[in-house]
């Protein structure tokens, strides 16, 4: 239905043959050309080394499967209000971040918190928990569900234990040291 108004030629379908002229321009464009302002890297792409030219926009797609990075890259969600430092054993050195909130720490899967160093002595389960109280801006040492126990100065934490800034427990071979972030003197709220 056309009545020769200016609208008949505003509007077009997709497989008009406007479109495929345009399409075969675009796909017979040297690259590099002034018409090639857009350059999309992903997974079906492959990436030049070449330093891009600095007038040409880069559109950066991820794959959908994860990397290697993107994997140790601390995914918790929420930001961190203190730290549990490996002083001694297997994992010395290492730094598990503690957010708000309970946080299961453990060497498998289930636990908020995993353990990425391999002491066989703690349990795969969630071995105890820290927990910061953003309200009360405290922190906490809980014993966890796995059979390894959390000892603090020699005795074992079977119930709730506030803990505070450079307090060391242990659990299996590893010492940890506890760092907070939060405290009455700042918080993220």
């Amino acid at each position: 239905m056309s009545n020769g108004s200016d609208d008949d030629n505003k509007t077009r379908r997709l497989d008009d043959d406007y479109f495929k002229k345009i399409a075969s321009r675009a796909t017979s464009a040297p690259s590099g050309s002034d018409d090639d302002k857009t350059r999309i890297v992903g997974q079906a792409t492959k990436v030049s080394t070449a330093k891009p030219e600095s007038d040409k926009t880069q559109i950066y797609r991820p794959n959908t499967k994860s990397t290697e990075s993107e994997s140790q890259l601390d995914l918790m969600g929420d930001p961190p209000t203190g730290w549990l430092i490996a002083t001694a054993g297997p994992g010395k050195g290492t730094v598990l971040t503690i957010g708000i909130g309970n946080n299961g720490v453990g060497r498998g899967d289930e636990p908020r918190i995993t353990i990425p160093f391999d002491d066989k002595e703690i349990s795969r389960g969630q071995s105890f928990s820290v927990v910061y109280d953003p309200k009360h801006r405290r922190y906490y040492l809980l014993p966890g569900s796995g059979k390894t126990l959390v000892y603090f100065d020699d005795q074992p934490v079977l119930e709730r234990l506030d803990i505070v800034s450079g307090m060391s427990f242990q659990v299996g071979q590893t010492k940890f040291r506890f760092v907070a972030l939060c405290d009455e003197t700042f918080d993220w709220e």
